[in-house]
C-alpha cells in the first residue's frame, strides 16, 4: 500500500508529516474505488502503518484528502466525505464506527461551512 503524497501538500505543511491538528484521509478499495473508511490523522506515517497492519484496511489504498491550515475546515471536511460515503458506515458494511461530528456538536453547522471551502 502507497500513501498519496502530493509534493504541494509537503510545501504546504512545511515538509512535516505531522500537524498539531489532523489531516482529512480515506481509504480505497483499489480494485472498485469505492471508499470504506474516513478519517483523519495527525500522523501520516504512523497512521499509514497502523492501517497496513490492520487485518481490515492492510490492503486498501491510503490517500490524503484535501490540504488546509484550518483545523475546522479538516474536521468539515471530514464529515463531508462520511457523508458522501453511506458505503463506509459499519452500518453498512463499512469500517467507519462513528460520526466525525456527532449531530449535537453545536459548532457542527460551523464546521461543515469550514469543510466546503475546500
Amino acid at each position: 500500500m502507497t500513501p498519496y503524497y502530493d509534493p504541494l501538500f509537503f510545501a504546504l505543511v512545511g515538509g512535516a508529516k505531522t500537524s498539531p491538528s489532523p489531516f482529512p484521509l480515506v481509504l480505497r478499495d483499489p480494485v472498485t474505488g469505492e471508499i470504506k473508511r474516513t478519517g483523519k490523522t495527525n500522523n501520516l506515517d504512523r497512521r499509514k502503518t497502523e492501517h497496513a497492519r490492520g487485518e481490515d484496511t492492510k490492503d486498501l489504498e491510503y490517500e490524503v484528502d484535501k490540504i488546509s491550515n484550518d483545523p475546522d475546515a479538516r474536521t468539515g471536511r471530514e464529515q463531508i466525505i462520511y457523508d458522501q460515503n453511506p458505503q463506509a458506515q459499519s452500518k453498512n458494511g463499512g469500517l467507519n464506527k462513528r460520526r466525525p461530528i456527532g449531530p449535537n456538536n453545536r459548532r457542527r453547522d460551523e464546521l461543515m461551512e469550514a469543510g466546503k471551502g475546500l
